[in-house]
């Protein structure tokens, strides 16, 4: 995998106030064998002009923009359907990362076959770039067992920052990616589906500075602004929480496991609905109660 080809998709809607930033970042790392791809998603201010003058001074950047905005995951999805290199990594419009990323993330994927994603430490950093502090919560998943590494997500995820390091595209290609936009939280549901297909190794440096700032999705708790992100919709997503878990339970089912992972790894699926139970319940209420008012 030595000096393969290495994508980097960058999705983005209105990104003009930090894009320029994360382009450069991206483009001047220290492994120079990429293909930087820009989903546009229907844009209106300065992003599209800002892509296309970075397209004529570097050959290794592709710009697509979309007619409409197609929601976030679509988008996101789309990216990866145009990417051709061994390794993927996503690359929010608003984050930095460091020069060496690629080349660290590279070397550590190539190193061990079983791995899935690698990933460095994360600093989090201001609307300015200010440091605010290191990230603690991504650690590794290295289990063998699939059925351990899907059970530790679950029990240890949480800003999700691991989407953002560099993983194999031939793992990625056996998952839904983001799905349809139709599930309330698609990063979460792609990471699971990669702890089925391999470990999650971690680099002990920091490499990656996110963002935290008040336009940001992750600074959002509104479950309507949340389903408008992932689908473009103001419509909301109905049953999200069945959704979710149905989901989930369909990967496992169409999953390469052995029928004693598959089997154990469903085992624990049956235990977060019921956990959920509540959540799936009042999914029900509310659909019935919509229902009956439309």
């Amino acid at each position: 995998m030595k000096n393969d080809l290495i994508s980097i998709g960058i999705p983005v809607f209105n990104g003009e106030k930090y894009l320029e930033e994360a382009l450069r970042s991206n483009l001047n790392q220290t492994y120079d064998n990429l293909e930087l791809i820009i989903s546009d998603n229907a844009s209106t201010d300065r992003t599209e002009s800002i892509c296309r003058d970075y397209q004529a001074l570097d050959r290794r950047i592709q710009y697509v923009k979309n007619e409409a905005n197609i929601g976030a995951a679509q988008n996101y999805n789309q990216l990866f359907a145009l990417s051709t290199g061994s390794f993927f990594r996503w690359s929010n419009a608003d984050d930095v990362v460091h020069p060496m990323l690629v080349e660290k993330l590279s070397a550590a994927l190539s190193e061990r076959d079983d791995v899935a994603i690698a990933f460095g430490r994360t600093q989090l950093i201001d609307a300015d770039g200010n440091a605010i502090e290191e990230y603690e919560g991504d650690e590794e998943i290295a289990d063998d067992r699939p059925s351990s590494r899907y059970q530790r997500f679950y029990f240890q995820n949480g800003l999700t920052n691991i989407i953002y390091g560099l993983m194999r595209s031939a793992a990625m290609k056996n998952t839904e990616l983001m799905g349809s936009g139709k599930l309330p939280a698609g990063d979460i549901n792609f990471l699971a589906a990669m702890s089925l297909e391999g470990k999650f190794v971690g680099v002990p440096e920091v490499l990656f500075y996110r963002r935290i700032h008040a336009a940001a999705f992750s600074s959002n708790s509104d479950p309507a602004a949340e389903a408008a992100f992932w689908t473009a919709s103001s419509d909301g997503i109905k049953l999200q929480n069945w959704r979710a878990i149905w989901a989930d339970g369909k990967k496992i089912v169409r999953s390469k496991l052995s029928l004693h992972e598959r089997l154990r790894t469903l085992r624990f699926w049956a235990q977060r609905a019921f956990w959920q139970r509540r959540l799936l319940l009042e999914d029900l209420r509310n659909f019935a109660m919509q229902s009956r008012d439309s």
